[in-house]
This record gives structure tokens, sequence and C-alpha cells, in this order.
């Protein structure tokens, strides 16, 4: 059985990645920012999810999924990322490996990250989990202050890649 979900020509294992859904039963929040399931802008028809932080540059406010995606040979994550007034800081997506509760030791950050303000760009993380990783998570994290959008996230599975 599998939770593949298709979108456009590709299978997307991500839950909800639109985000039309109301998104706590697929994503939670860690940090000090105000988070919100936004309608003030989108890619896809009406939502978004939305961070709004004034921390330092070096501190981490960040979405991530629930579901832990069972990681192939080769995972490929995108989503369409949007700035406004980061200063002194960065948004960018990150896949994290995880052995159940345990990190695996592995975060493969967007090679791209955004800052100041920034339109819809879209951010690409290819990944390969370490040995003993059980599940891959992925995150949308904001370094700093200012606003970050997130929207259609697609997770593609590569085996034997």
């Amino acid at each position: 059985e599998s939770n593949c979900i298709f979108f456009a020509d590709l299978c997307n294992v991500a839950r909800n990645g639109d985000f039309e859904e109301e998104p706590s039963d697929y994503y939670y929040t860690h940090g000090s920012a105000t988070f919100s399931w936004a309608t003030d802008a989108s890619t896809s028809p009406t939502h978004a999810l939305k961070i709004v932080s004034a921390q330092r540059p070096s501190v981490l406010t960040r979405w991530m999924s629930r579901t832990c995606v069972y990681p192939a040979d080769i995972l490929k994550v995108s989503a369409f990322l949007k700035t406004q007034g980061v200063t002194n800081g960065r948004g960018l997506l990150a896949v994290t490996y995880w052995n159940g509760s345990t990190y695996a030791g592995r975060t493969v950050d967007s090679p791209l990250s955004l800052t100041g303000t920034s339109d819809w760009t879209q951010v690409t993380v290819f990944g390969s989990p370490p040995t003993g990783a059980t599940c891959a998570r992925v995150e949308f994290r904001l370094f700093g202050g200012g606003t970050l959008w997130i929207d259609d996230l697609v997770v593609e599975r590569q085996f034997g890649a």
C-alpha cells in the first residue's frame, strides 16, 4: 500500500503538500515565532505555511513534517519559498534523517537559501540516508528575523538510483 499522492506526472509522498488542508495533522512548529496557515500569499489555490520571526540571525524557527518519509536510496524534496524582510538571516528547506526518535547524524540543506525580500522561488534538496536511518523529516527553516512563506511541497522517493 502506498501513501503516494499524484501531482502532475510524479508521485508525491508528502502529506498535504499544497497546504490546502489545515496543517496541524501533518506539520508542527518549533521556536519562538508566529506560525500560521496563511492566506496572504500562496502558489497553490489559497493557503501556505508562514513563519514571522523577530529572532537574532543565528536563532532557528521552523515548520516540520509530522510524518517521517521512509528514506529510499535518494530522496528529492522541493518546495516554493518566499521571503520578506529577512535581514541577517535566511530561509531554506532541509531534510533531517532519523532512526526512530534518534537523530541519525545527517541534515541536508537546500543549496539555495533566500534572504531579503524574494518572490516565490523553488528550492530543492537531494539527500541519501545514512546507515541506520529509518525516516526522513522535512523542515522549513528560518534563521533570524523576517517572514518566510512555504508552499507546494513535493517529496519523491527514488530507489536504486
